[in-house]
């Protein structure tokens, strides 16, 4: 027996995107809030102290607060408002959010291959993406943008700053896992899908959801490559009617991040994850973007049955 016809389900793509980001809002304030009450149960730090933000954590108490913080986040942002935004603009939720359907196993092997061999390109976009320079008249948003980012890298080495196997597996699971799954979610799975039924194109619809993934870390200097690894997910998650295509893609360039620097800092590798992937000569860079374009055609054939996932719920 069918759900009754949810509230949203006859309304624009313009309304839906608004209560979306209704949604988004109020849930990730309940989330924090709740993570804020709990916090003092479960960690011996001063709590508010240490999200003020005025310090880096320096303790793995405040360490540890910082995981579940990120973690409560996730639910809150991504993960929660997908569920409930889906409630109300179809009766399929499974359906909706591209989790019913598993991609075909040669998909998932190629897709783990095509992050490592876009290594190459996602790291010389880095470069460029990094030379940015402001013109003068802009200098002092230049430098907050150098201070958010070096913020970022400062407070990110910490998270992932560990000896123990144990802590290793827990940052796989909140960087790797619970991250790859709640921005595909929403940023894939509902963006793209409000986008297309809005604009009525679908390349339009990936770009502007990569935008919006890109822009949403708050890392300036990172913007390009996320973008493009954004486009990336989503003509996955376009070609395969199945959020789970991109989540592998996002799962293995998270959780490769986040061994790479676990085996630097215990001197297993030598190169950091920065370096990690980062070529020298242009032949190699070239054959990158060549087996890469030749890595997502294999997907896009393999996969091309989902192509019409979205037209076929574009009234959703």
């Amino acid at each position: 027996m069918l759900r009754p016809e949810p509230l949203l389900f006859r309304q624009t793509a313009f309304v839906k995107l608004v209560v979306l980001v209704l949604i988004i809002l109020v849930s990730w304030l309940l989330t924090f809030f709740l993570a804020v009450l709990l916090s003092p149960l479960l960690f011996d730090v001063p709590v508010l102290e240490a999200l003020s933000g005025i310090e880096l954590p320096d303790t793995s108490g405040e360490i540890s607060l910082l995981k579940f913080m990120q973690l409560m986040s996730q639910l809150g942002a991504f993960i929660l408002p997908s569920f409930l935004f889906a409630l109300l603009v179809s009766v399929h939720v499974g359906d909706y959010l591209g989790l019913k359907r598993s991609p075909a196993i040669f998909s998932s092997v190629a897709v783990a291959l095509l992050m490592y061999l876009l290594l190459p390109v996602i790291n010389e976009l880095m470069a460029i993406n990094q030379a940015m320079k402001l013109p003068d008249s802009l200098h002092t948003v230049e430098q907050w943008m150098r201070a958010t980012e070096t913020r970022a890298e400062e407070l990110t080495k910490l998270f992932l700053a560990t000896s123990s196997v144990k802590d290793l597996l827990v940052n796989v699971f909140i960087v790797g896992v619970i991250a790859a799954i709640a921005e595909e979610l929403l940023f894939r799975a509902v963006l793209i899908r409000i986008f297309r039924n809005w604009l009525r194109n679908v390349h339009l619809a990936v770009i502007i959801s990569s935008l919006i993934f890109s822009a949403f870390h708050f890392q300036f200097y990172g913007f390009l490559p996320r973008f493009i690894l954004g486009l990336i997910f989503g003509y996955l998650f376009v070609w395969s009617g199945t959020v789970w295509l991109p989540v592998i893609a996002h799962f293995v360039n998270n959780a490769s991040a986040v061994l790479v620097y676990y085996l630097a800092e215990q001197g297993v590798i030598e190169k950091s994850v920065d370096e990690f992937g980062r070529v020298e000569n242009v032949s190699l860079l070239i054959i990158s973007i060549v087996l890469s374009i030749a890595m997502l055609f294999f997907i896009y054939m393999n996969e091309r049955s989902g192509l019409n996932f979205l037209r076929r719920n574009q009234h959703s």
